[in-house]
């Protein structure tokens, strides 16, 4: 049905993939991301559902081709961490965050200092140092 259409908006797309199973819901959302370019909404869908479907490495690659793509990293170094860590790449996620934070220090001042980056600035510095767990 969405391949009659010239241009289906993104709020159809997703109607449709929410109608379909995860993996058919994915292929759906690739198609229309082939035809219609990145889109932020279908792309973070597709990469909740490529998480749902344990395809980590995919979901890796779909947050590295939008953090390249964006002016802003920070957001999107977090969003890898989160991905690893909840795939239990505790390492790989601490040096994400790490990423994100050297991120947040590369901004001007004006925006490192408004108060989402200083938040989002110390939970990033607990994130990527976590305090050791006490003994049983």
């Amino acid at each position: 049905m969405l391949r009659r259409l010239r241009s289906p908006s993104p709020d159809l797309i997703l109607e449709r993939a929410s109608l379909l199973e995860p993996a058919d819901a994915l292929q759906v959302l690739e198609g229309a991301l082939n035809r219609t370019g990145p889109v932020t909404a279908l792309e973070l869908r597709a990469l909740a559902l490529e998480e749902s479907l344990a395809r980590t490495d995919a979901a890796l690659a779909r947050i590295d081709r939008l953090t390249a793509a964006a002016e802003r990293k920070e957001a999107w170094l977090r969003r890898r961490g989160d991905v690893l860590l909840r795939a239990g790449r505790a390492k790989e996620a601490r040096e994400a965050y790490g990423a994100a934070l050297a991120a947040l220090a590369a901004l001007p001042d004006w925006l490192r200092d408004s108060p989402e980056s200083v938040n989002l600035a110390k939970e990033l510095a607990t994130l990527s140092h976590p305090a050791p767990s006490s003994p049983p």
